[in-house]
């Protein structure tokens, strides 16, 4: 009997030993792929709010307010987008900055109702951390940066992520900032990890001297506890990325962006190139539009680009058609599987529908309203073709349209002559 009762504690102790030292490893495994997760997803969440906010943050209300100093109705959406999205995903900053002659950083962010110039460079670099300046150089050169983590005394440890906000020529025009106080969410993690780690070996202990009753159930629910927060954190990940889509429409008119443009247009072509099917484009200006802001002021010159917007939207009606707010008062019209004949219909159409609104513009030399002026160009799509192809040519053509008077089209195709046709044998 004594002899069973210490062959069985020996078997006890062996089997709380292996077990101790499973569960040691376990967490430590546990513990480095939740580290990594949550500065995956973390990261993941400040990049699609960055992207979301250089989309719906507008050049021309950055350019504006640096500009004039004045909070238009451009500049408190602006503020109202970056506090709602701070608010909603626990972000500690979210900002509009940019980089400026002589080091300093003009910073619109949540926490503030006036600029913050923060500046000479050099004189707060030590707060940054070291590796910084390399940093700034970039930003002030209009790069894009990739995520980094920075330490400071001043705001503790921040991952920083840096999306350009791109004026239609391309240069960058400010930058969407996105901040996130990693201590409290490893502190957090930390906390609940360690009391995991001591929770697992004694609940062990005490089952293993209970012959070892339910011990899956400590290995599965810990297990299980991860998946339901991992699940949670990917559809946080993925509400965002949705929220991030709705960025490829201009949030005055309601049109596609120049983003849209970018990425569509190339699928486009790609897809007529197969076949050799005709595609149109057009370019497209209000005329004098700045001498009708001028006089008719800015909220005026909103409701116009509205209109001009839901006439062009309402001449487009097949599927695959679209029309893109390209950057002011500059608007672009993709035509699918248009012939030349086609494309010159629909801009007379245009023209003509625009004529009719007679929205009174007493500054052009146009006519006495609101007028349009149209480059179009149509070309063969094929596989050597690029997109800045139809756009420059287009481009060409509206520029041809004002130098001859305004409120007309002017075509010239893209030269090249359409597939031959394939004979039956």
């Amino acid at each position: 009997m004594t002899d069973q009762k210490s062959l069985s504690s020996r078997l006890l102790g062996l089997t709380i030993l292996i077990v101790l030292t499973m569960s040691a490893a376990m967490m430590l495994v546990v513990f480095q792929m939740y580290k990594i997760r949550i500065h995956q997803e973390y990261e993941s969440r400040g990049q699609a709010a960055a992207r979301m906010v250089a989309c719906l943050v507008d050049s021309g209300t950055v350019d504006r307010y640096l500009d004039t100093l004045e909070k238009d109705d451009g500049y408190r959406l602006m503020l109202h987008h970056l506090r709602t999205l701070q608010r909603e995903n626990g972000f500690k900053y979210v900002y509009v900055l940019r980089p400026v002659e002589g080091g300093s950083l003009y910073v619109f962010d949540t926490d503030e109702e006036e600029p913050v110039d923060l500046g000479e460079f050099f004189s707060w670099l030590d707060d940054w951390g070291e590796g910084f300046d390399d940093y700034y150089l970039a930003l002030r050169h209009g790069e894009h940066v990739e995520p980094v983590i920075t330490k400071s005394e001043k705001w503790g440890t921040l991952l920083t992520i840096y999306e350009p906000i791109v004026r239609a020529d391309g240069s960058v025009a400010a930058y969407a900032g996105v901040d996130i106080a990693m201590e409290k969410i490893f502190q957090e993690r930390l906390y609940a990890l360690s009391a995991l780690g001591l929770a697992i070996p004694l609940l062990v202990i005490v089952f293993s001297v209970l012959h070892h009753v339910a011990i899956s159930r400590l290995i599965i629910s810990p297990v299980n506890s991860m998946a339901k927060e991992v699940s949670a954190m990917e559809k946080s990940i993925l509400r965002l990325e949705m929220e991030a889509d709705k960025a490829y429409y201009d949030a005055l008119t309601g049109l596609h962006n120049r983003r849209f443009l970018d990425l569509h247009l190339k699928q486009t072509m790609k897809t007529l190139s197969r076949s050799g099917s005709p595609l149109s484009l057009m370019m497209i200006d209000i005329d004098h539009f700045k001498e009708y802001n001028d006089t008719y002021g800015h909220t005026q010159g909103d409701s116009c680009l509205k209109t001009v917007a839901a006439v062009l939207k309402a001449g487009v009606t097949r599927d695959g058609d679209f029309v893109v707010r390209y950057g002011g008062e500059e608007f672009v019209v993709v035509l699918p599987n248009t012939d030349e004949q086609g494309a010159r219909l629909l801009a007379g159409k245009f023209l003509e529908n625009m004529w009719n609104r007679k929205i009174p513009h007493e500054k052009s030399d146009a006519a006495a309203w609101v007028t349009i002026s149209i480059g179009v160009t149509t070309g063969w799509v094929r596989h050597t073709h690029d997109p800045d192809d139809y756009v420059k040519r287009a481009d060409e053509m509206l520029y041809k349209s004002k130098q001859g008077g305004r409120n007309r089209y002017n075509f010239k195709p893209i030269e090249n002559p359409p597939p031959a046709a394939v004979s039956g044998s």
